[in-house]
């Protein structure tokens, strides 16, 4: 019976195109919509692709799973912070603006928006459980529709920052997350001297083509090798199907059964 519910996944996709929930973890749900955005390769156009980030937090769920049962690869005791966190900082970021929606003339400046600060928006429960002896953490986020990622190496004292299609905007982004992971840091982790730490941008990664749907496979595919090889491996755009194909294996067989293979 599960083999062959599994195999009409790869058969007829459009099946469970729906919002009803196909996938449960312990601490999310996806519906038919997002298992189906997995199968990008079949899908009828590119929009259709982009993964949500209820996928990014399923996934994360799986590899927190893995090393429990496993063990944390040397030298590393990683931990990875819900997309909805990196996301949320991002999201609440100062930002500027310029009366009645207009550009800055010549001579003006623009208007500081009254927002709350990064690492004030930062709550709790996102790294409750969180290890004392933590030494790498993974900050997925999602801005405007593209998923970069932020590792925090306490060992080698440095932020990385991730993105598959590099641009100033996106760099701009790594700064916003620095600040809040500063704070988390030195709270939870007792790292004093954070603000000295380097802030560097990986640019010996693989890339997305620019008009694909894939930045949050590739995203999902940095922290996997990283967590469990501390390297990035080589791949690209035309592997994304299979990894896709494999992101779906790993729910099947972690336990995330569909609904009704559960029943």
């Amino acid at each position: 019976m599960q083999g062959r519910q599994l195999q009409l996944w790869w058969i007829w996709p459009n099946e469970v195109d729906s919002d009803e929930m196909a996938i449960s973890t312990d601490t999310y749900e996806l519906t038919g919509r997002e298992v189906s955005s997995l199968l990008g390769d079949q899908a009828k156009d590119d929009g259709s692709r982009w993964i949500s980030t209820a996928v990014v937090d399923a996934f994360k769920d799986v590899l927190m799973q893995k090393l429990t049962e496993s063990g944390h690869p040397p030298p590393y005791i990683n931990f990875i912070i819900s997309v909805h966190g990196g996301t949320t900082i991002l999201g609440m970021a100062p930002s500027t603006s310029t009366q009645r929606g207009k550009r800055t003339r010549k001579g003006k400046q623009p208007i500081q928006d009254d927002q709350p600060q990064p690492q004030s928006v930062f709550r709790p429960s996102w790294v409750r459980a969180m290890p004392k002896n933590c030494n790498r953490i993974f900050v997925p986020a999602c801005h405007n529709g593209h998923f970069v990622m932020m590792v925090v190496d306490c060992l080698e004292k440095v932020f990385y920052f991730f993105d598959s299609l590099p641009s100033a905007t996106h760099r701009a982004l790594a700064p916003i997350l620095r600040k809040a992971l500063e704070h988390i840091c030195i709270e939870n982790l007792d790292h004093k001297d954070v603000h000295t730490w380097l802030l560097k941008y990986k640019d010996d990664i693989p890339t997305q083509d620019k008009y694909a749907s894939d930045c949050g496979i590739f995203m999902l595919t940095f922290m996997e090798s990283l967590i469990f090889s501390n390297k990035i491996v080589q791949f690209e755009e035309a592997d994304c199907p299979r990894i896709r194909q494999r992101i779906l294996l790993e729910f099947y067989y972690n336990s995330l059964l569909p609904k009704a293979v559960q029943s």
